[in-house]
């Protein structure tokens, strides 16, 4: 009876990733045409039609797209790290496209502190995946040691940069 009930439930979360899938993969076709339409928008214009409201406009359209994006990211993932992004990406293009009052301005700045701190605390929990605050690998493990200089050798490298590597080699199992 257990042991039925763990493969229902394992069948269960088969069928939902499926669907995620799906759901990303209609996402990711309805990103592509946005974006050829919106290219196409844009060549349609007179270079002198382009006034403030053509750029916000235009700024609107590709934020969402990015919004878009990351979403697809974050159903793919399924981490603290890609929702937060999420999150970022949608405020950030909601304060600048929507030229928000003083007050909601104050408000999304406060939240994307909040999310900046959230994923600092994330990565604090689990320093083998160490990323910048920006999301972006560290750089100093990017190259590979048979490509360093003589003068930096293995001992010269960072303790950070030393987990680092160890992550990247972790992520190729």
């Amino acid at each position: 009876m257990k042991n039925t009930h763990k493969h229902f439930i394992k069948y269960l979360e088969s069928i939902g990733r499926a669907i995620e899938l799906i759901l990303a993969a209609a996402i990711i076709a309805i990103v592509v045409l946005s974006i050829i339409q919106l290219f196409y928008d844009l060549t349609q214009i007179h270079v002198f039609d382009m006034h403030a409201d053509f750029f916000s406009d235009f700024l609107g359209k590709t934020l969402a797209l990015v919004v878009g994006v990351e979403f697809i990211k974050m159903l793919c993932e399924h981490s603290a790290d890609s929702v937060i992004e999420v999150l970022l990406v949608a405020i950030s293009r909601q304060m600048v496209v929507e030229h928000l009052d003083s007050m909601q301005t104050l408000i999304g700045v406060i939240a994307v502190f909040i999310l900046f701190a959230a994923r600092w605390f994330f990565q604090q929990k689990n320093p083998r995946k160490k990323k910048s605050i920006f999301g972006r690998k560290n750089s100093a493990s990017a190259i590979p040691e048979s490509e360093m200089p003589e003068s930096a050798s293995s001992d010269s490298i960072s303790s950070e940069a030393q987990i680092q590597k160890t992550d990247d080699f972790d992520e190729l199992d």
